[in-house]
């Protein structure tokens, strides 16, 4: 089965969401930039980071060795040996991590979890999410 891969950018699906989010980070960058830079530096790093989600695009690639998330902010490969199940949602595809039983199985299953958003072929993401981890926890379709 040949990879899938597409680019998602949920600030061309919502704009307004996304021009909100941009000038939250700027005005607080901008307020505390007066007083304390330093501050300011490491305070727009982490806004950006919580925000990238809807400012910034997310490449998805699946392929044998796993689901590769990439964007500007960093590149993360999860491979099919973390991932349990998956399960179509309005926005794509929850893939949800796989974790031994134990005290911190949620926190690892929540870290290793995923969403897939915007794929331009949910079928081919459907059937390569099938092949790996098996049908779908869930009937809705995306």
């Amino acid at each position: 089965m040949p990879p899938v891969t597409w680019t998602d950018w949920p600030a061309r699906r919502s704009p307004g969401r996304a021009i909100f989010a941009a000038a939250t980070v700027a005005l607080a960058v901008a307020g505390i930039g007066a007083t304390q830079p330093a501050l300011a530096a490491i305070g727009g790093a982490l806004l950006l980071g919580a925000t990238g989600e809807v400012l910034l695009p997310t490449r998805y690639t699946l392929d044998a060795r796993g689901v590769t998330t990439a964007s500007p902010l960093g590149r993360r490969r999860r491979p099919w040996s973390q991932l349990d199940r998956w399960r179509p949602t309005p926005e794509g595809f929850a893939v949800i991590g796989a974790a031994p039983a134990g005290g911190a199985a949620a926190i690892l299953r929540r870290r290793r979890s995923l969403l897939l958003r915007g794929a331009a072929d949910p079928a081919a993401v459907a059937a390569w999410l099938s092949e790996r981890l098996g049908p779908s926890a869930g009937a809705a379709a995306p």
